[in-house]
């Protein structure tokens, strides 16, 4: 293999790293967008949670005070 060729094969083989590795990090992007979606409904349903304790708390509140006349 002369240097002509070994160079060649040096440049493929720096592209298909520089490829995989922008594969790579494409996948990750995907799996943090995941799990940033996944947060994001995750603090969404604590949310609600919260705000139907409240409402809740309030309604039993309302029952108390209606059923004490």
């Amino acid at each position: 293999m002369n240097s002509e060729e070994k160079n060649e094969l040096l440049m493929n083989l720096q592209r298909f790293s520089s490829h995989r590795a922008i594969e790579i990090a494409n996948g990750n992007l995907e799996k943090l967008n995941l799990l940033l979606e996944s947060s994001v409904k995750s603090t969404q349903i604590r949310g609600l949670i919260a705000q139907n304790l409240q409402y809740t708390a309030e309604n039993n509140q309302n029952l108390r005070y209606s059923s004490s006349y």
